[in-house]
């Protein structure tokens, strides 16, 4: 043997709940609470992580990954998921990103819009 054998495999990507939980202000936390350096890390490690799913789209603001995934399935309008359950238009309204990134809010209205559009219930 010539060397020691290494695990060549990539590594895997953190559970994209762990994203999700980091870039949303949870319902028992006042919305001004936390900051968004534990998720634009893991977003940083693993880019994929911001087309992962509806949620994570939604918390982005992500419009045009959004209508995309509408389009191919219509019922993530209303599914819920994410370490809390919620739908996309919830995590949309609790992000982070959504208070903390003005420059972008044009974006998460825009997407806000799409899911009702698609039929998003607000709660």
């Amino acid at each position: 043997m010539t060397g020691i054998a290494r695990d060549e495999r990539p590594p895997t990507p953190p559970d994209v709940s762990a994203f999700l939980a980091a870039a949303v202000v949870p319902h028992d936390a006042p919305h001004v609470t936390g900051a968004l350096e534990n998720a634009l890390e893991l977003l940083a490690q693993w880019p994929a992580i911001a087309y992962a799913n509806v949620f994570t789209a939604a918390v982005l603001g992500d419009h045009g990954a959004i209508g995309r995934m509408l389009a191919a399935d219509p019922t993530l309008a209303t599914s819920k998921g994410g370490p809390y359950e919620w739908d996309a238009l919830t995590h949309l309204c609790f992000s982070r990103f959504l208070r903390l990134d003005p420059e972008r809010r044009h974006v998460f209205v825009l997407t806000a819009r799409l899911l009702l559009a698609w039929r998003a219930m607000p709660s």
